[in-house]
């Protein structure tokens, strides 16, 4: 069946971190490891990091519809061709192009296996609510039903989801909510700084089955209710390796287009990617470093 294996990592993007010292008579390969670092596998892209049909919608006959997986190839298509004819180089882009990585990043962070099984998790708790309030309805006297009538809407535009749409939200994340959810975020990087960090160490940065990370470095300092990562907030970075010599920062810090980083910011990013991964994390050699395991204490 024709596009039925979906990467949630794209092929083309993985690619960037073949081993550059491969034997003649092999296939191209990555060096996958275990999250935890203990396991190391020799893995061609095409093998890793995809679901079938993970983004196919099965309408009312069967057929299955494969826009999203075909808008998401192209969208791939696209970035790749930036990141290897302006970015590698290290050219002025167009406002198309800025786009076209903002999109990109927005879509590596909401198109993951664990994007689709926290999605699923947040809705199944909305679903159970929804189920238990139904069964109160159900089971309750008309005083009981009264009541629970009274309570209306609480969003406050007025708009709401029957149980049915929630529970197909929790049940096919990927083909209800996921593009309006890259759509959203992206609109929200338009508004932030996009830079490009730069290395030439041999090993670089590394990346992940999940490798779009945000960060806020001053989180710790605000009260309990408050430390969720936010895009709104001026001290967010968000960082997205594209091959071991460039990685995506989008903050809201003014800097330059393209930055050289020495090692201790390579390290920093790498150890981020690494706690961020959910499975498995991908370097271009057969290398591990200590410090992407590092747990470091928040200044007091």
């Amino acid at each position: 069946m024709k596009y039925k294996k979906q990467h949630y990592i794209p092929q083309s993007y993985l690619e960037s971190w073949c081993d550059p010292n491969i034997p003649d008579g092999y296939d191209e390969y990555v060096w996958m490891f275990s999250a935890d670092g203990e396991s190391v596998k020799r893995k061609n892209p095409k093998n890793i990091f995809y679901e079938s049909d993970m983004y196919t919608i099965v309408d009312e006959n069967g057929n299955r519809i494969l826009d999203i997986e075909h808008g998401l190839s192209g969208l791939e298509g696209k970035f790749a061709l930036i990141r290897d004819n302006k970015l590698a180089s290290q050219q002025k882009l167009s406002l198309e192009e800025r786009y076209y990585i903002l999109i990109f990043v927005a879509a590596m962070n909401n198109r993951t296996a664990a994007s689709k099984e926290h999605l699923s998790s947040e809705w199944g708790k909305v679903v159970e609510l929804g189920n238990m309030l139904k069964q109160s309805y159900e089971n309750g006297t008309p005083e009981q039903r009264k009541a629970l009538e009274s309570i209306g809407s609480l969003n406050k535009d007025g708009h709401s989801f029957s149980l049915d749409e929630v529970e197909k939200f929790q049940q096919e994340p990927m083909q209800t909510i996921m593009i309006p959810r890259i759509n959203a975020e992206f609109n929200h990087y338009k508004k932030m700084q996009l830079s490009i960090l730069n290395t030439d160490d041999e090993v670089g940065f590394i990346t992940s089955d999940d490798p779009c990370v945000w960060f806020d470095p001053e989180a710790y300092k605000r009260p309990p209710f408050y430390r969720s990562v936010g895009l709104g907030y001026r001290s967010v970075e968000v960082t997205l390796p594209i091959s071991p010599n460039q990685a995506i920062l989008i903050s809201h810090t003014p800097l330059p287009m393209y930055l050289n980083v020495d090692m201790g910011i390579v390290d920093s990013i790498n150890r981020k990617t690494r706690f961020h991964a959910d499975k498995y994390y991908v370097v271009n050699k057969n290398y591990k470093n200590d410090f992407w395991f590092k747990v470091l204490e928040p200044p007091k």
